[in-house]
């Protein structure tokens, strides 16, 4: 594989990456957001476990890629390696390459946040109890939503400076998981008010 198809390769795998956990986020945050705490809450009448399970699990889709995307392993797929591969393209000069780098750099407070509970919480458990990993790293939903932006618009700078293409990202589960709360606190409703009309039914029933 030559280096400019290793590169775009590169670029497919991140894009992927980022993708997935802008996904992740998007259904996370509807479970966590005050706004829709009352629609979960309805909706999660007879799915209790499903939803703490499922609230955990798309935590770890936000979370994993992208503790990977800033890594320093050389065997893995990560902005870190690709920048090794554009500095052997043409396109890119050592001034892009530089800036390229501060902004990488600039994300590294944030990924630092992302790294502490993966190293310390969830990829491996510390015996430091004295320490709170969410404490160390004080992470909020706003500071996953600014690097989930970050890296998308550093992708689409490299992409379009390697071969004038981008990507939308226009993909979201926000919608996708209203409805799907929705739906669930009407099939709550429903089958209460079965429930309570089949009750009254049997009481009104005269004895044998």
């Amino acid at each position: 594989m030559n280096n400019k198809n290793k590169i775009e390769k590169y670029i497919e795998k991140i894009q992927h990456a980022i993708t997935v956990a802008g996904l992740n986020y998007d259904i996370w945050r509807i479970y966590k957001t005050k706004k829709y705490r009352k629609l979960l809450i309805e909706a999660d009448d007879s799915y209790s476990l499903f939803f703490q399970t499922s609230i955990h699990a798309h935590f770890l889709g936000i979370l994993f890629p992208l503790y990977r995307l800033f890594e320093t392993r050389n065997d893995t797929v990560n902005f870190n390696q690709l920048l090794i591969l554009l500095q052997q393209d043409k396109k890119f000069s050592k001034k892009d390459i530089t800036r390229l780098k501060k902004r990488i750099d600039n994300m590294k407070s944030l990924w630092t946040k992302v790294s502490v509970l993966r190293n310390k919480v969830f990829g491996h458990e510390s015996n430091k109890f004295s320490i709170n990993p969410w404490h160390q790293a004080k992470i909020t939903p706003n500071n996953i939503r600014t690097i989930i932006k970050k890296i998308r618009k550093l992708l689409n700078d490299i992409s379009y400076k390697l071969d004038r293409k981008t990507y939308s990202f226009n993909l979201s589960a926000k919608s996708s998981t209203i409805n799907l709360l929705k739906d669930l606190r009407k099939i709550n409703k429903l089958y209460n008010n079965a429930l309570h009309l089949t009750g009254r039914s049997a009481q009104s029933c005269p004895p044998e």
